[in-house]
């Protein structure tokens, strides 16, 4: 009969062979379902093993108790969970830097190149440290600190390359920290709410000029399209900025004097109320 599947881990364990005896069992490599080796034993052969250096199969299982519970293999196990404690407290100051790195990142804009790269090295960190901890071998120890020591190099790179925008407080790039103290995504919200309120502003002064126009009874500019448009909303803000000095009339008589053509308000768009004034003088 063959017994499918015993590495020499299992021969061991089961049966209590040493390293040099199971190599003295005929054995037939094969490969299991997964493509993996696989070594096929005679059970008699297997036992005739034991029964030749233990004198049978129950002393060969006996002696490999004794064995597991020696001082050498004793020191062996504290070893190797003094080892595991070791890399565990290294994993959790890892993931606390990786960690805060993250939560930084979360707060800039993704859209940046230098995002990106600390992305892909915290997630890289993070899946060679989860990688490391399923072994228990000396080698994982020393790859454990090394992943550290790489962690530790990134939060202090990463300090150098972002910090928090002075006004809107969040983490940026300090490359991407605008002038007004803001980073790239307050930045970009700022400049949005500035342009629309600019389009509200542009919309209430063009209807304005409608209203009044046809409130004061002023006349149709003459001129292009967009000349009119521009020269309307030019005539609209004159007009609220004469009222303010109770100079409102002003515009009425220049209406009806000399700005009948959109090129006067576009020409004149500069001028203060007085210097208009001085427009409606015969000398002018």
């Amino acid at each position: 009969m063959l017994y499918n599947g015993y590495t020499k881990t299992q021969l061991k364990e089961f049966y209590g062979l040493t390293e040099k005896e199971i190599a003295e069992i005929p054995f037939r490599v094969d490969s299991n379902g997964f493509g993996y080796k696989v070594y096929l034993y005679h059970k008699e052969d297997i036992e005739a093993c034991c029964i030749k250096h233990y004198g049978s199969v129950a002393a060969a299982r006996q002696a490999a108790a004794e064995r597991r519970e020696s001082p050498t293999m004793r020191g062996k196990a504290a070893a190797a969970k003094a080892r595991r404690e070791a890399a565990q407290a290294d994993a959790v100051e890892i993931r606390k830097i990786l960690g805060s790195i993250g939560n930084a990142l979360d707060e800039i804009d993704v859209t940046s190149p230098t995002h990106a790269s600390f992305s892909f090295r915290v997630g890289l960190l993070d899946d060679e440290l989860e990688s490391e901890l399923k072994r228990a071998g000396v080698d994982m120890v020393v790859t454990v600190g090394r992943l550290l020591e790489d962690s530790r190099d990134l939060a202090a790179e990463f300090r150098l390359a972002a910090g928090r925008a002075p006004d809107c407080q969040h983490f940026a790039f300090r490359e991407t920290i605008r002038r007004q103290g803001l980073c790239e995504r307050c930045h970009r919200e700022a400049t949005k709410l500035q342009h629309d309120q600019m389009v509200a502003a542009d919309q209430k002064l063009a209807a304005d000029a409608v209203r009044v126009a046809a409130e004061f009874g002023f006349p149709q500019l003459s001129g292009s399209y967009r000349q009119r448009e521009w020269a309307l909303k030019i005539r609209q803000q004159f007009f609220v900025d004469a009222a303010v000095f109770g100079e409102a009339n002003l515009v009425v008589q220049l209406c009806s004097q000399k700005a009948k053509a959109a090129k006067f308000w576009i020409d004149n768009r500069k001028k203060t109320p007085a210097a208009m004034i001085a427009l409606l003088k015969p000398s002018a």
